[in-house]
């Protein structure tokens, strides 16, 4: 897992990118708004260090089970200013935390819209390799699509977003 993804389970983290997915994707079911992918066409479309195509699938579908209506990367969307649309949300979200009795948090200390920003507008593939490792027989591994499944269960189960 990437450095700034380390934590996918912390109530405080701002280095955790599901989170971060996890609370635009309430904040927009709260407005009546669509989830808008808010990366770029690159990373739309190219392989990603811990994601393929399979992955981008399940995640529209995880998003669908927060009944928000999914938007699919378009080319318009490279101008979404989606940093500058969750702007000023702080309050947005303490009352969804209000209204869901979620584990009472404030969005700024939770996310990290920009270093998800970064990640999702690369233009080159960021893909780490496991080679070395394996040559020093580590064998440890994750499947990613259990993994998001289990973490967002464990963020619900923690009250940090609301239950479908």
């Amino acid at each position: 897992m990437p450095t700034y993804c380390r934590t996918p389970a912390s109530s405080r983290s701002v280095d955790n990118i599901l989170l971060t997915l996890s609370v635009h994707a309430t904040i927009c079911q709260y407005e009546g708004l669509p989830f808008r992918y808010p990366g770029n066409k690159y990373t739309w479309k190219h392989f990603c260090d811990m994601s393929d195509a399979r992955v981008l699938a399940e995640q529209q579908i995880w998003a669908a089970v927060f009944d928000v209506g999914f938007v699919a990367y378009e080319e318009s969307d490279e101008k979404f200013d989606w940093l500058g649309m969750m702007k000023g949300k702080g309050k947005m979200w303490d009352e969804i935390v209000e209204k869901y009795e979620l584990l009472e948090t404030k969005m700024e200390d939770i996310t990290c819209f920009e270093a998800l920003n970064v990640v999702l507008n690369f233009r080159f593939q960021h893909v780490c390799s496991m080679i070395k490792s394996r040559e020093f027989e580590f064998l440890g591994y994750a499947d990613t699509l259990k993994s998001i499944q289990m973490w967002v269960g464990r963020l619900r189960a923690m009250k940090m977003i609301p239950r479908r």
